[in-house]
């Protein structure tokens, strides 16, 4: 049996007289209190319909949107926040018998999109392996230039490689040396130290015989020859005397 409810608002509003609350999804009108009775934030009375939901932005590119719903679920008499009158209307904490429920649907993945992502990946991890491969040089380059202020520019280490002690400057060598192993000085021994000409390893003294017996052979002086001419190839040997190299024409 219905009976008139008092006015809230200016709308007067029915309400059902029941012992017990009634099954869920059977409207329950209550009475709507006056705005001094719901508090400063509660003056006016929010209401939801059943279809309320919003669409999520997936958080991977291979995935379609989800969706949020938001349902309203009983949840017993004057517990809820909203209450059950021609829609869910607000009526106050503790003053319904429904309570919003967040209800998340995932979207699910889109194999369009999964095969655009790897094909993607794959692309640029083959760009990206050809750029390291011509750029190799370079890349060395900045790194030696940030482990050493001092060391700058780039170098064809390639390019004079048969005569690099005496046709190098000392840039070159030192940025070839760390860079590519190549054009390091020797350790200084004396007439043992080791020449390296035309890509080939032999002691000053070595050099400087060979050449008495092989380029000025049979000339006068030809050990002196041969030691000039180790000079020019070798600067490093530089630190053998032409006696105490024990050469022989």
């Amino acid at each position: 049996m219905a009976t008139g409810g008092p006015m809230a608002n200016g709308v007067e509003t029915l309400r059902r007289i029941a012992a017990d609350p009634l099954p869920k999804g059977v409207g329950i009108p209550l009475p709507l209190q006056e705005n001094n009775r719901l508090g400063s934030n509660e003056t006016e009375i929010s209401r939801l319909g059943h279809n309320e939901s919003e669409v999520l932005q997936p958080a991977c590119c291979c995935r379609e949107a989800g969706i949020r719903h938001m349902n309203l679920t009983y949840v017993g008499n004057g517990r809820g926040t909203f209450e059950q009158i021609t829609n869910y209307s607000y009526v106050g904490h503790g003053r319904g018998s429904y309570e919003r429920e967040e209800v998340v649907r995932p979207g699910g993945w889109n194999m369009m999109k999964v095969g655009i992502c790897v094909s993607s990946s794959v692309l640029g991890a083959i760009i990206l392996a050809i750029l390291c491969h011509f750029c190799s040089g370079w890349v060395r380059a900045a790194i030696a230039g940030a482990w050493n202020p001092g060391l700058r520019g780039y170098y064809d280490c390639n390019n004079g490689l048969d005569n690099w002690a005496a046709g190098w400057d000392e840039g070159k060598k030192q940025w070839c040396c760390r860079m590519h192993q190549k054009g390091c000085p020797p350790p200084n021994r004396g007439c043992d130290t080791t020449c390296n000409y035309r890509r080939m390893d032999a002691t000053c003294k070595e050099r400087i015989q060979w050449g008495a017996k092989h380029q000025f052979k049979k000339l006068v002086q030809a050990c002196a020859k041969s030691y000039q001419m180790v000079l020019g190839q070798c600067p490093y040997c530089h630190g053998c005397d032409l006696a105490a190299s024990g050469c022989e024409a």
